[in-house]
């Protein structure tokens, strides 16, 4: 049970206050309860599905009534929503941080690159990443899809860059800077279905790995296994 008045929480890296504690204000209050139950509702999501998710569990998970929970939230699809935009949100910052870094970088094409696939394994692999992964099909609002399609064109652009300049500095030997990026982004949302089941290793040791067989070639490391 994720009793709120001893969990910690996090987001976007940074530690949350517990609900109700050692908070400043009332409104850090009610932003730490209100990221309290995004948090434990998108690892349920993740964990047993949207569908299977009901508000009475997750208010018992969180050591509090399932009234309490409508102070924060209008209703599960509320929930579910506001855990895809939080991921949007993060995804976009990250695409952001990363074109501004690469114009004032003097670092190669390869380097950028793996810093850019390291920062976007650990999202997806972060619980709202992964819940925009596994469930962004269950939102049919038009808006928050072409925010999504938004996004996700903004990745593939931004890698694609990167990769282009690998190709001129000859540190990344490709053909086709699209398809590189296509398998590489494929391969990261596919992990989402296995990697924390079998949870053989970090998400950083993954991306690590699956660059290396990506930019190297399979015969880099011949004792890859997952």
């Amino acid at each position: 049970m994720l009793l709120l008045g001893n969990t910690n929480y996090r987001h976007a890296g940074n530690t949350m206050n517990t609900w109700g504690n050692g908070v400043q204000s009332r409104e850090e209050q009610r932003e730490m309860k209100r990221m309290a139950i995004l948090r434990a509702a998108a690892q349920s999501f993740n964990t047993i599905g949207y569908h299977q998710t009901n508000l009475n569990d997750l208010a018992k998970s969180l050591g509090v009534t399932k009234p309490a929970l409508y102070r924060y939230i209008d209703s599960k699809e509320d929930i579910l929503r506001q855990c895809l935009n939080l991921a949007l949100e993060q995804t976009q910052e990250a695409i952001e941080d990363i074109n501004s870094y690469s114009l004032t970088t003097e670092r190669s094409g390869r380097q950028q690159l793996e810093s850019f696939f390291y920062r976007f394994a650990v999202m997806s692999s972060d619980d709202f990443g992964a819940c925009l992964i596994l469930l962004r099909g269950s939102i049919s609002d038009e808006v928050f899809l072409e925010q999504y399609r938004t996004v996700a064109k903004d990745i593939s652009t931004a890698m694609e860059k990167i990769v282009r300049l690998g190709i001129r500095d000859k540190t990344i030997k490709t053909k086709s800077a699209r398809l590189l990026v296509a398998a590489m982004l494929g391969a990261l949302n596919e992990a989402v279905y296995w990697h924390k089941k079998e949870n053989r290793m970090s998400p950083e040791e993954l991306s690590a790995k699956y660059f290396d067989i990506f930019v190297d070639g399979f015969n880099q490391d011949t004792s890859f296994s997952i």
